[in-house]
């Protein structure tokens, strides 16, 4: 289901159980509140050892960039003679161990090996594997040596992000599919976690509580349905 439309999910919900609150139902707020409790089932389904297949997204548009290194020493550059490859993930879900489940050719035609960062340093002193294309994962960073054809500058990955919607693939309007296996789930937790904060909710409208008005029904700030 789009995120959009998780989020309008929440709202409608709220709006029936007459939380009408201004904040509660700003567009951003409930946008924060659903990333953040899939980020909590990850976490609950990785330490329980399920399955994690429904969290992962296609990112298909990493961009790989030449690089080489380089200083200066008292004003002199110096430039090193090989050059790697580097591309910049978007935030990877920090509490799994090993995000990334496929980095290489769009098309999933040719997989690059993940290795260790010592795996990767020591790698051209293997005899069979040698000139073996492979990436090292520093962080949100991804090294890679031995590139499997020229010209690739465009990288497709199939990880867990930490923010869905950081993906160079995401839809401005939030109308792409939300990786989450149940939404309703998603959507009762995120329901529960506001209402746990209420206490007793308003009845009515606080701006229109100032106002004098009555009860109109909003949509939430900051999308259109």
């Amino acid at each position: 289901m789009y995120l959009k439309r998780i989020i309008y999910t929440i709202w409608e919900e709220l709006e029936s159980l007459n939380i009408n609150d201004d904040t509660l139902l700003e567009y951003d707020f409930l946008k924060d509140k659903v990333i953040a409790w899939n980020n909590t089932l990850i976490s609950e389904a990785y330490n329980s050892k399920m399955p994690l297949d429904a969290y992962y997204q296609i990112v298909p548009c990493i961009e790989v960039t030449c690089e080489r290194g380089s200083c200066s020493i008292n004003g002199i550059p110096f430039v090193a003679n090989e050059i790697y490859y580097k591309a910049e993930m978007p935030g990877l879900n920090n509490v799994v161990d090993e995000p990334i489940r496929y980095f290489g050719l769009n098309g999933f035609e040719k997989p690059i090996s993940n290795v260790s960062f010592a795996g990767y340093a020591v790698s051209d002193g293997r005899r069979f594997t040698a000139r073996e294309a492979m990436f090292a994962r520093l962080g949100d960073t991804i090294i890679v040596k031995n590139i499997p054809t020229t010209g690739f500058g465009i990288g497709t990955v199939v990880a867990l992000l930490n923010d869905p919607t950081d993906a160079c693939n995401w839809d401005a309007d939030d109308e792409s599919d939300f990786p989450t296996p149940s939404v309703a789930k998603l959507v009762m937790l995120v329901e529960k976690d506001i209402l746990s904060t209420r206490g007793h909710p308003d009845l009515i409208h606080d701006s229109q509580i100032a106002a004098g008005q009555p009860q109109q029904k909003q949509q939430p700030q900051g999308g259109e349905q």
